[in-house]
């Protein structure tokens, strides 16, 4: 089994800086406090699954020249099949999103997973039947369109029905009513 360690010195205390950048966003008090801890060694804010003993966690920084952007440690395929777990509901609809921030905004009106990235590994195609989502959307920002419609193709053939919303906005920037226009 993957052993994975936080790492040591994270406090619940986030920065102004990242605090102003999840909430321009529209991210609650609530939801980041709930979601998020600050990492000061890495000057990052860090996301992780909310079980005892994560296997994954997302740094992101803020830094307008940070790079790279986003660090990922531990086991990708178990914090996305942790998600399906702790955050879908069988029958109902499903959106894949790329980034954590979008997964909180979204998770609000429907079950939301975040791939982290802009590819569904093919573990995650196995959850997603055993599921029987009523719905599915893929919402991956504007510049993965042609991975969304890959990602579709591929659902189309094992599931319900599978939208690609297609929006020059990314998800986590979109505003509440278009959000709810575009997951009907």
């Amino acid at each position: 089994e993957h052993i994975f360690r936080l790492p040591d010195g994270m406090t619940d205390e986030l920065p102004e800086q990242s605090l102003d950048w999840l909430k321009r966003y529209g991210l609650t008090d609530h939801e980041i406090a709930e979601n998020y801890r600050y990492w000061p060694d890495k000057n990052r804010h860090v996301w992780h699954p909310d079980v005892t003993e994560p296997k994954f966690i997302e740094a992101r920084s803020v830094m307008p020249y940070a790079t790279p952007k986003s660090l990922q440690f531990g086991d990708k395929i178990w914090a996305i099949i942790t998600q399906f777990e702790l955050d879908t509901k069988s029958g109902e609809p499903i959106c894949f999103v790329e980034d954590v921030v979008s997964k909180i905004k979204l998770q609000r009106y429907v079950n939301t997973v975040s791939l982290f990235g802009s590819n569904m590994p093919s573990h995650a195609v196995n959850y997603i039947v055993k599921l029987r989502p009523s719905k599915i959307f893929i919402w991956l920002d504007s510049d993965k369109f042609r991975e969304a419609n890959r990602m579709a193709s591929l659902l189309r053939i094992n599931t319900a029905q599978v939208s690609v919303v297609l929006n020059p906005e990314d998800p986590k920037a979109t505003p509440i009513e278009k959000i709810k226009e575009f997951l009907k």
